[in-house]
Protein backbone atom coordinates (compact mmCIF):
# COMPACT_ATOMS: atom_id res chain seq x y z
CA UNK A 1 0.00 0.00 0.00
CA UNK A 2 1.49 3.27 -0.89
CA UNK A 3 2.27 5.68 1.82
CA UNK A 4 -0.35 9.17 1.67
CA UNK A 5 0.54 12.52 3.44
CA UNK A 6 -1.56 15.61 2.96
CA UNK A 7 0.44 19.05 3.07
CA UNK A 8 -0.97 22.36 2.15
CA UNK A 9 0.49 25.58 0.89
CA UNK A 10 1.93 26.95 3.95
CA UNK A 11 3.89 23.70 5.13
CA UNK A 12 4.55 22.20 2.16
CA UNK A 13 8.36 23.46 1.36
CA UNK A 14 10.45 21.88 4.01
CA UNK A 15 9.05 18.72 2.90
CA UNK A 16 9.15 19.27 -0.82
CA UNK A 17 12.71 20.70 -0.75
CA UNK A 18 13.50 17.58 0.83
CA UNK A 19 12.87 15.56 -1.84
CA UNK A 20 14.34 17.54 -4.43
CA UNK A 21 18.00 17.64 -2.50
CA UNK A 22 17.61 13.71 -2.03
CA UNK A 23 17.13 12.83 -5.32
CA UNK A 24 19.31 10.11 -6.99
CA UNK A 25 18.33 10.54 -10.97
CA UNK A 26 15.03 11.63 -12.36
CA UNK A 27 12.21 14.50 -11.63
CA UNK A 28 9.57 15.04 -13.46
CA UNK A 29 7.01 17.97 -13.61
CA UNK A 30 3.71 18.88 -14.73
CA UNK A 31 2.63 22.63 -13.89
CA UNK A 32 0.72 24.33 -16.55
CA UNK A 33 1.92 27.70 -15.69
CA UNK A 34 5.45 29.08 -14.68
CA UNK A 35 6.51 32.42 -13.58
CA UNK A 36 10.08 33.70 -13.15
CA UNK A 37 9.48 34.95 -9.68
CA UNK A 38 8.22 31.79 -8.52
CA UNK A 39 11.43 29.99 -10.53
CA UNK A 40 13.66 31.93 -8.31
CA UNK A 41 12.53 30.11 -5.87
CA UNK A 42 13.82 26.88 -6.99
CA UNK A 43 16.75 28.48 -8.79
CA UNK A 44 19.52 26.60 -6.43
CA UNK A 45 17.61 23.43 -6.05
CA UNK A 46 17.24 23.02 -10.19
CA UNK A 47 20.79 23.89 -10.13
CA UNK A 48 21.77 21.32 -7.28
CA UNK A 49 20.37 18.74 -9.50
CA UNK A 50 22.10 19.82 -12.84
CA UNK A 51 25.39 19.41 -11.03
CA UNK A 52 24.64 15.91 -9.44
CA UNK A 53 23.38 14.74 -12.69
CA UNK A 54 19.73 14.38 -12.17
CA UNK A 55 17.61 15.37 -14.59
CA UNK A 56 14.57 17.81 -14.58
CA UNK A 57 12.05 17.18 -17.48
CA UNK A 58 9.17 20.00 -16.99
CA UNK A 59 5.79 19.82 -18.94
CA UNK A 60 4.13 23.28 -19.25
CA UNK A 61 1.03 24.08 -21.01
CA UNK A 62 0.99 25.41 -24.71
CA UNK A 63 -1.28 28.63 -25.03
CA UNK A 64 -4.09 27.55 -27.27
CA UNK A 65 -3.68 30.76 -29.31
CA UNK A 66 -0.65 33.47 -28.36
CA UNK A 67 -3.51 36.45 -29.37
CA UNK A 68 -5.61 35.48 -26.40
CA UNK A 69 -2.75 36.91 -24.29
CA UNK A 70 -1.47 40.20 -23.86
CA UNK A 71 2.00 41.21 -25.10
CA UNK A 72 3.62 41.24 -21.31
CA UNK A 73 1.71 37.83 -20.65
CA UNK A 74 3.89 36.19 -23.67
CA UNK A 75 6.88 37.92 -22.83
CA UNK A 76 6.49 36.43 -19.08
CA UNK A 77 6.27 32.92 -20.65
CA UNK A 78 9.09 33.46 -22.73
CA UNK A 79 11.31 34.57 -20.27
CA UNK A 80 10.06 32.08 -17.46
CA UNK A 81 10.94 28.94 -20.61
CA UNK A 82 14.28 30.60 -20.88
CA UNK A 83 15.15 30.84 -17.26
CA UNK A 84 14.02 27.23 -16.95
CA UNK A 85 16.20 26.04 -19.72
CA UNK A 86 19.09 27.99 -17.91
CA UNK A 87 18.69 26.00 -15.12
CA UNK A 88 18.99 22.74 -17.33
CA UNK A 89 15.70 21.57 -17.31
CA UNK A 90 14.34 19.76 -20.00
CA UNK A 91 11.25 21.88 -21.22
CA UNK A 92 8.02 20.38 -23.20
CA UNK A 93 5.35 22.25 -24.46
CA UNK A 94 1.70 20.14 -24.06
CA UNK A 95 -1.37 21.33 -25.31
CA UNK A 96 -4.80 21.62 -22.51
CA UNK A 97 -3.07 19.85 -19.45
CA UNK A 98 -4.34 20.96 -15.74
CA UNK A 99 -3.49 18.67 -13.18
CA UNK A 100 -0.02 19.65 -11.71
CA UNK A 101 2.01 17.07 -10.78
CA UNK A 102 5.49 15.88 -9.43
CA UNK A 103 7.36 12.73 -9.70
CA UNK A 104 10.63 12.05 -7.59
CA UNK A 105 13.12 9.29 -8.74
CA UNK A 106 10.48 5.74 -9.37
CA UNK A 107 9.01 6.15 -5.49
CA UNK A 108 7.57 9.67 -4.64
CA UNK A 109 4.30 11.43 -6.45
CA UNK A 110 3.44 14.15 -5.64
CA UNK A 111 0.15 16.09 -6.67
CA UNK A 112 -2.66 18.44 -5.92
CA UNK A 113 -4.02 22.04 -6.96
CA UNK A 114 -0.79 23.96 -5.73
CA UNK A 115 1.04 25.19 -9.48
CA UNK A 116 4.62 24.53 -8.11
CA UNK A 117 6.25 26.64 -11.02
CA UNK A 118 3.86 29.67 -11.10
CA UNK A 119 2.10 29.68 -7.10
CA UNK A 120 1.93 32.73 -5.92
CA UNK A 121 -0.18 33.10 -2.53
CA UNK A 122 -3.69 31.35 -2.63
CA UNK A 123 -4.52 28.28 -0.53
CA UNK A 124 -3.66 25.10 -1.81
CA UNK A 125 -3.43 21.19 -1.10
CA UNK A 126 -1.24 18.70 -1.67
CA UNK A 127 -0.88 15.28 -1.77
CA UNK A 128 2.49 13.10 -1.39
CA UNK A 129 2.26 9.13 -2.13
CA UNK A 130 5.04 7.20 -1.58
CA UNK A 131 4.85 3.77 -3.72
CA UNK A 132 6.18 2.95 -6.86
CA UNK A 133 2.40 1.39 -8.30
CA UNK A 134 1.23 4.72 -7.75
CA UNK A 135 4.13 6.88 -9.34
CA UNK A 136 4.23 3.99 -12.34
CA UNK A 137 0.20 5.01 -13.07
CA UNK A 138 0.90 8.53 -13.19
CA UNK A 139 3.49 8.16 -15.25
CA UNK A 140 1.76 6.41 -17.10
CA UNK A 141 -1.74 7.78 -17.74
CA UNK A 142 -0.31 11.30 -18.25
CA UNK A 143 2.72 10.59 -20.68
CA UNK A 144 5.20 11.71 -18.33
CA UNK A 145 7.74 9.21 -20.02
CA UNK A 146 7.76 11.17 -23.24
CA UNK A 147 10.15 14.24 -22.44
CA UNK A 148 11.34 14.94 -26.01
CA UNK A 149 15.03 16.57 -25.01
CA UNK A 150 15.52 13.05 -23.59
CA UNK A 151 14.22 11.28 -26.96
CA UNK A 152 16.75 12.49 -29.06
CA UNK A 153 19.32 11.77 -26.86
CA UNK A 154 20.08 7.64 -27.98
CA UNK A 155 19.54 5.32 -24.35
CA UNK A 156 18.55 8.77 -22.72
CA UNK A 157 14.49 7.86 -23.16
CA UNK A 158 12.05 7.26 -20.63
CA UNK A 159 9.92 5.13 -22.40
CA UNK A 160 10.84 1.30 -23.18
CA UNK A 161 9.32 1.04 -26.87
CA UNK A 162 10.21 -2.13 -29.63
CA UNK A 163 13.58 -0.12 -30.59
CA UNK A 164 15.29 0.66 -27.12
CA UNK A 165 17.20 -3.37 -27.14
CA UNK A 166 18.57 -2.06 -30.18
CA UNK A 167 19.30 1.36 -28.84
CA UNK A 168 21.19 -0.20 -26.01
CA UNK A 169 23.14 -2.42 -27.74
CA UNK A 170 24.67 0.72 -29.92
CA UNK A 171 25.07 2.40 -27.15
CA UNK A 172 27.13 -0.21 -25.02
CA UNK A 173 29.18 -0.88 -28.27
CA UNK A 174 30.01 2.63 -28.38
CA UNK A 175 31.52 2.63 -24.80
CA UNK A 176 33.29 -0.24 -25.54
CA UNK A 177 35.13 0.63 -28.58
CA UNK A 178 35.77 4.68 -27.02
CA UNK A 179 36.74 2.94 -23.88
CA UNK A 180 39.38 0.53 -25.70
CA UNK A 181 40.63 3.09 -27.84
CA UNK A 182 41.18 5.88 -24.83
CA UNK A 183 43.32 2.32 -23.43
CA UNK A 184 45.27 2.54 -26.85
CA UNK A 185 44.33 -0.92 -27.56
CA UNK A 186 43.55 -2.35 -30.80
CA UNK A 187 40.77 -4.68 -31.88
CA UNK A 188 43.91 -7.36 -32.52
CA UNK A 189 44.75 -6.60 -28.95
CA UNK A 190 41.55 -7.30 -27.64
CA UNK A 191 40.70 -10.52 -29.44
CA UNK A 192 43.81 -11.33 -27.76
CA UNK A 193 43.40 -10.70 -24.59
CA UNK A 194 39.37 -11.57 -24.72
CA UNK A 195 39.41 -14.93 -26.12
CA UNK A 196 36.72 -13.42 -28.35
CA UNK A 197 36.92 -13.65 -32.04
CA UNK A 198 37.11 -10.14 -34.50
CA UNK A 199 34.13 -10.83 -36.20
CA UNK A 200 32.09 -10.86 -32.89
CA UNK A 201 34.48 -7.59 -31.45
CA UNK A 202 33.54 -5.91 -34.34
CA UNK A 203 29.57 -6.73 -34.80
CA UNK A 204 29.21 -5.43 -30.56
CA UNK A 205 30.99 -2.29 -30.97
CA UNK A 206 29.21 -1.20 -34.23
CA UNK A 207 25.89 -2.40 -31.81
CA UNK A 208 24.66 -5.48 -34.43
CA UNK A 209 25.13 -7.93 -32.05
CA UNK A 210 23.45 -9.68 -29.18
CA UNK A 211 26.14 -11.28 -27.26
CA UNK A 212 25.62 -14.01 -24.47
CA UNK A 213 26.66 -12.18 -20.59
CA UNK A 214 29.97 -14.61 -20.43
CA UNK A 215 31.19 -13.24 -23.92
CA UNK A 216 30.30 -9.50 -22.90
CA UNK A 217 31.86 -10.16 -19.72
CA UNK A 218 34.84 -11.71 -21.38
CA UNK A 219 35.29 -8.95 -23.81
CA UNK A 220 34.47 -6.16 -21.10
CA UNK A 221 36.97 -7.63 -17.99
CA UNK A 222 40.60 -6.27 -20.19
CA UNK A 223 38.66 -2.84 -20.78
CA UNK A 224 38.25 -2.94 -16.77
CA UNK A 225 34.45 -2.45 -17.52
CA UNK A 226 31.91 -4.57 -15.46
CA UNK A 227 28.50 -5.58 -15.59
CA UNK A 228 25.89 -4.41 -13.43
CA UNK A 229 22.47 -4.14 -13.31
CA UNK A 230 21.16 -0.50 -12.77
CA UNK A 231 18.08 1.17 -12.35
CA UNK A 232 16.53 2.82 -15.61
CA UNK A 233 16.36 6.10 -14.46
CA UNK A 234 19.93 6.19 -12.90
CA UNK A 235 21.18 4.87 -16.92
CA UNK A 236 21.79 8.48 -18.16
CA UNK A 237 23.55 9.90 -15.50
CA UNK A 238 25.77 6.45 -15.26
CA UNK A 239 25.92 6.29 -19.23
CA UNK A 240 27.21 10.18 -19.09
CA UNK A 241 29.57 9.71 -16.63
CA UNK A 242 30.85 6.54 -18.58
CA UNK A 243 31.16 8.11 -21.89
CA UNK A 244 33.55 11.10 -20.11
CA UNK A 245 35.56 8.73 -18.94
CA UNK A 246 36.25 6.75 -21.92
CA UNK A 247 36.95 9.72 -24.29
CA UNK A 248 40.17 10.81 -24.74
CA UNK A 249 41.12 14.44 -23.11
CA UNK A 250 43.17 17.10 -24.67
CA UNK A 251 44.67 19.39 -22.10
CA UNK A 252 46.66 22.03 -24.50
CA UNK A 253 48.66 24.21 -22.79
CA UNK A 254 48.64 28.23 -23.52
CA UNK A 255 50.18 28.67 -27.38
CA UNK A 256 50.95 25.03 -27.32
CA UNK A 257 49.51 21.73 -29.85
CA UNK A 258 46.82 20.09 -27.51
CA UNK A 259 48.70 16.21 -26.23
CA UNK A 260 47.01 13.08 -25.46
CA UNK A 261 46.51 12.66 -21.87
CA UNK A 262 45.84 8.65 -21.46
CA UNK A 263 42.84 7.71 -18.57
CA UNK A 264 44.46 6.11 -15.95
CA UNK A 265 43.88 2.62 -15.73
CA UNK A 266 42.18 0.90 -12.39
CA UNK A 267 44.10 -0.97 -9.74
CA UNK A 268 42.64 -4.15 -11.32
CA UNK A 269 43.03 -3.49 -14.65
CA UNK A 270 46.89 -2.47 -14.43
CA UNK A 271 47.03 -6.04 -12.45
CA UNK A 272 45.52 -7.48 -15.85
CA UNK A 273 48.21 -5.35 -18.12
CA UNK A 274 51.00 -6.27 -16.21
CA UNK A 275 49.70 -9.70 -16.04
CA UNK A 276 49.57 -9.73 -19.97
CA UNK A 277 53.22 -8.22 -20.63
CA UNK A 278 54.66 -10.99 -18.44
CA UNK A 279 53.08 -13.71 -20.53
CA UNK A 280 53.85 -11.89 -23.50
CA UNK A 281 57.70 -11.39 -22.36
CA UNK A 282 57.82 -15.01 -21.43
CA UNK A 283 56.17 -16.07 -25.06
CA UNK A 284 58.98 -14.20 -26.74
CA UNK A 285 61.73 -15.43 -24.58
CA UNK A 286 60.49 -19.37 -25.26
CA UNK A 287 60.24 -17.87 -29.11
CA UNK A 288 64.03 -16.95 -28.84
CA UNK A 289 64.86 -19.81 -26.75
CA UNK A 290 63.55 -22.05 -29.42
CA UNK A 291 65.40 -20.10 -32.70
CA UNK A 292 68.81 -20.43 -30.90
CA UNK A 293 68.46 -24.53 -30.65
Amino acid sequence: MPIHQVFFHHNVDQPFFHDLNTCQSLILLQSPFATVRRLQHFQAAFKDCARRGVRVCAFLQEPRNFSDISEAQREARVDAIAFLKSLGVHVNMRPRIHEKIIIIDEAIAWEGSMNFLSYLDTKERINRWVGRDRVDEMIINHALDTCEICRLSPGFGLNRDENSGLLERELLGKMIAERRKSLGMTQRELVRRSGVCHRIICAVEAGTADPCVSTLQRICSPLGFALRGAPWMLLPSIDARTAALCKRQYLPAAGETATYIKPQPSAGLAATQRLAKAQRSAEEDGAKSTTRR
